[in-house]
């Protein structure tokens, strides 16, 4: 809901879909949200294998050794991304369209009358 009331608020981001599960479930769970991150225009990260991991009981996922390890290369894979994006611990600002001109949107209101103005950017 609130990357709909901003729009770019996911825009540029990095991401990887990771789902945990007991018996199935898990591929479509990560299909619907690379799907999300890439309509949000997000850099997904992938791993060598899917983002699933086994488990019934908190703590049985650490007890899958496969889906563990990709889990781990999953996580190098990110920094590697995030160390190259962002040399030096430096974040680039994120500047939105909104910033560059665009026409500016107005928040939705919200049940109560209320506004939600929480994560609306100000321009630099």
């Amino acid at each position: 809901m609130v990357s709909v009331l901003n729009p770019e608020l996911l825009r540029h981001k990095v991401g990887a879909a990771v789902s945990a599960v007991r018996r199935c479930g898990g591929l479509t769970t990560v299909d619907a949200l690379n799907h999300l991150m890439l309509f949000k225009e997000m850099i997904v990260v992938g791993s060598n294998y899917w983002n699933i991991v086994y488990g019934r009981d908190p703590g049985d996922v650490l007890n899958d050794s496969e889906g563990m390890e990709n889990m781990r290369n999953l996580g190098q894979n990110m920094a590697w991304l995030l160390q190259r994006l962002y040399p030096a611990g430096r974040w680039a600002p994120h500047v939105s369209r909104r910033c560059r001109g665009a026409r500016k949107r107005r928040p939705a209101p919200m049940p109560g009358g209320e506004k939600y103005f929480a994560l609306n950017q100000k321009c630099p």
